[in-house]
């Protein structure tokens, strides 16, 4: 038996037709807020987990076979047993490389959709007769009100413009698709369509995040709530679509496994106590629902300590534990009212309860599908005051529905401003530590990512005094340590990088960046061998570090391993075929052999790759010269010269290729300049 969905009493085909119209102009609205408010986000930058989920991650480079980018790297990465994710993301390589606009659009349009529908489960469900009569008259400008204030919040940008977390945004689109399919299927006279969809929206999302482990059971309560009227019922009309729906389970088990425990960063052997990791989760969910109604400061990063002592938990407790509560009597007094309480504690169970997750202890895209059950809730009260105000004869009908209007787009206009303005933080990765250790001065996490930015820039005391600040916080931080050491190579101190690269390998044995690391340092001394043996093992550790495998290829072309070398350096450019730096190192070993050929290709898609790189530009001079391609050598040194005025390689390039061309040299001397070669820096790792 299906639950059909009947007009109101009295209901006229122009009636039917004014509301489809004004569902579509909400749906508008709703649509053209959202584009508005995130208009700027395209100029955001990769940042934090960015790095390791996209811009370090191997199997994004080829989208065949699929198996590749369906088999994301195992471990503690925000993609790590998610292929969904994994997959999407792989298509916005194929589409754009590492320009950011095509991994924004997709976000957004995937942030539009979820809101379209959350728009389209409310409308609908205020239309049930499980509700009072007179909420089918508004369902649609309440449902309208809740999805554009949901839409534009600006809660929700770290789940739209920070690009990995689509982790969130993905599933939350997801779960919303699983219930409006259900909900469907229960209000059509062919619904297996609709159910099938639900079940198929349910296995994506599974794939997608491990949050939706909840979904299967809120669409049981949705149905018992809003749709049979009793669990009972539910299961008689719809058994075999929730035991579909329950088998999807065993995709998300086997993900979760497969990657093991997201490499013991989640569960309870994640190396944090579950009561202590609750105790956190209390004063996480307390400090969320403040941001629901007063969204300041935002926060990318809230760092690694957990709550202490009785009295920093016990406020946040007793209220989360009170919400509970109300939840639980009112799913059964006002079921309606309870679902709001279920769903958003549902959602948030998977991470905001007694299973650690030990690389983010806090983070304001979990609240991502929470906030509309806060928002609902609002809207709810809100409506339900002025109908109390309407009753007493205080307001009219129609002074109430204007002012109701005026309210909501006021709402919507401040937080979208909020939400636009936010956006504009993620133009930079400087932007954004800076303000979360403005908002968080004891995190040293935020210290470690504030002190590599800097040093990136070439603030190296200014770098220091971060790495100092963050060890002071947490003695013995390897992060900290290898940010350090980074900051003291860069300097020219040799001794004083080696010993902070040690200490980090010592606190983190598997800690394979700060082996590549110390190789790199260890071949700047001149020790080879040691530099060799730590690179090799940083390969062991991350056999998809494209770093450590172009610094061997450099310190094997030194010992004159030139085969050595052009395998690594082969190897890397497998891994990831767009850095130019690579191209040209491979070039400069292949024109090592005596293969020009193969060093005029290699030099040629380094400029490609890089077209404002004046290396790239100078090696390319210099081996078409040697081909007696003068004309193309000058061209490609002089470009060299015009990025880099005071490039003595360049200079050096151009006053031999002017010789050679006016035939004052040899036609046997060597290639103009050795090609340069390029070794790469690891940043410290900060993924979640």
């Amino acid at each position: 038996m299906t639950l059909a969905i009947q007009s109101q009493p009295g209901m006229h085909a122009p009636a039917g037709q004014r509301a489809a119209r004004t569902a579509r102009l909400a749906a508008g609205l709703i649509a053209l807020a959202t584009l508005a408010v995130y208009g700027n986000s395209f100029k955001g930058v990769f940042v934090f987990d960015d790095l390791s989920g996209i811009m370090e991650n191997a199997s994004l480079r080829q989208l065949w076979p699929p198996g590749r980018p369906l088999s994301p790297p195992a471990g503690g990465d925000t993609v790590s047993g998610r292929p969904l994710l994994n997959l999407s993301l792989a298509l916005n390589y194929a589409a754009s490389g590492y320009a950011v606009w095509s991994y924004h659009a997709v976000n957004l349009a995937i942030h539009l959709g979820s809101a379209l529908l959350l728009f389209g489960i409310l409308r609908r469900t205020f239309r049930l007769p499980a509700l009072p009569p007179a909420w089918a008259a508004g369902a649609t400008p309440r449902a309208a009100a809740v999805a554009l204030l949901w839409a534009v919040h600006p809660l929700q940008t770290e789940s739209v413009t920070y690009v990995i977390q689509r982790a969130e945004s993905l599933m939350g689109l997801l779960y919303l698709l699983t219930l409006y399919c259900m909900l469907r299927g229960a209000s059509s006279a062919r619904g297996t369509r609709w159910y099938l969809g639900a079940v198929l929206a349910c296995l994506l999302g599974m794939a997608s995040k491990e949050v939706m482990v909840s979904a299967p059971l809120i669409v049981l309560l949705y149905d018992r709530t809003f749709l049979a009227g009793s669990f009972r019922a539910a299961w008689r009309r719809r058994a075999r679509w929730y035991v579909a729906l329950a088998g999807t389970w065993l995709l998300l088990a086997w993900l979760v496994v497969a990657s093991g425990h997201r490499g013991d960063t989640a569960g309870f052997q994640a190396g944090i106590r579950w009561w202590a990791y609750l105790g956190t989760q209390c004063g996480a969910i307390a400090h969320y629902l403040r941001l629901c109604v007063w969204p300041h400061p935002l926060v990318l990063d809230y760092g690694l300590g957990t709550a202490r002592g009785i009295g920093a938990i016990a406020p946040y407790a007793l209220l989360v534990g009170l919400l509970g509560l109300a939840t639980a009597v009112a799913l059964r007094r006002w079921p309606q009212v309870g679902f709001l309480g279920a769903w958003f504690f549902a959602l948030l169970a998977p991470s905001s309860s007694v299973i650690p997750v030990t690389t983010e202890l806090m983070a304001e895209h979990r609240m991502y599908l929470p906030l509309a059950a806060v928002l609902t809730g609002l809207v709810i009260a809100v409506y339900a005051a002025g109908q109390k105000l309407r009753r007493q004869g205080i307001m009219s009908p129609g002074t109430l529905t204007w002012l109701g209007r005026l309210a909501v787009l006021l709402a919507a206009v401040v937080l979208g401003a909020l939400t636009w303005r936010r956006n504009g933080d993620y133009r930079s990765e400087a932007s954004l530590w800076q303000d979360t250790v403005r908002y968080g001065p004891r995190n040293e996490r935020a210290l470690v990512n504030l002190g590599a930015i800097l040093a990136d820039a070439g603030q190296y005391d200014a770098a220091l005094v971060q790495y100092q600040k963050a060890l002071a916080i947490k003695p013995g931080y390897p992060p900290a340590y290898h940010g350090r050491g980074l900051a003291r190579l860069a300097r020219g101190d040799d001794d004083g990088a080696l010993a902070d690269f040690t200490r980090a390998i010592e606190r983190y044995p598997a800690f394979a960046q700060a082996y590549a690391d110390r190789g790199l340092a260890r071949a700047q001394r001149g020790d080879a061998e040691g530099a060799l043996a730590d690179l090799t093992r940083a390969i062991e550790l991350e056999p998809t570090s494209v770093q450590a495998y172009n610094n061997r290829g450099l310190v094997r072309k030194h010992q004159d391993d030139v085969a050595g070398a052009l395998t690594d350096f082969t190897r890397a450019i497998e891994l990831d075929p767009r850095l130019a730096k690579v191209y040209c190192n491979r070039g400069a070993a292949r024109l090592a052999q005596g293969d020009r050929a193969g060093a005029l290709a290699d030099f040629t898609r380094a400029v490609q790759l890089d077209p404002r790189d004046p290396s790239a530009h100078s090696n390319l001079g210099a081996v078409l010269a040697d081909l007696g391609q003068f004309t193309a050598a000058l061209t490609a040194v002089r470009r060299a010269l015009e990025l880099q005025p005071d490039y003595a390689e360049a200079q050096r390039n151009l006053n031999i290729i002017l010789a050679r061309q006016g035939g004052q040299t040899p036609s046997n001397t060597p290639p103009a300049s050795a090609p340069s070669e390029q070794g790469r820096h690891a940043t410290p790792p900060d993924s979640k």
